[in-house]
């Protein structure tokens, strides 16, 4: 479930991946910042490439991207830094509606 905080700002506490090839559960925890335990918790069956999984309870805040918004100002509105907006969301560039985890 996404509930909005206010302008342009999203908390986000279910989350649903699908499982892309050569991917593990360990690279899947790492994206969100969770334990493998923490999915598997959740998920008991096993788990192949191209089934699609729900994560529940995950504490993750996102922003959404405005026309001509550059990184180091979402940082600043954000209480972070443009290195840790890189990090969480693996990105060099910026698009116009683009959800970025805080």
């Amino acid at each position: 479930m996404i509930k909005n905080l206010g302008k342009n700002k999203y908390f986000c506490s279910t989350i649903l991946h699908q499982i892309k090839p050569n991917e593990t559960i360990e690279d899947i925890a790492k994206l969100y910042g969770i334990t493998p335990q923490f999915i598997r918790q959740q998920n008991p069956q096993p788990l192949r490439v191209g089934d699609c999984f729900v994560l529940k309870d995950i504490d993750k805040t996102f922003y959404v991207v405005k026309p001509c918004e550059t990184l180091e100002e979402i940082a600043r509105k954000n209480k972070t830094t443009v290195q840790s907006l890189k990090q969480k969301n693996k990105i060099t560039m910026l698009f116009v509606g683009q959800m970025l985890e805080i």
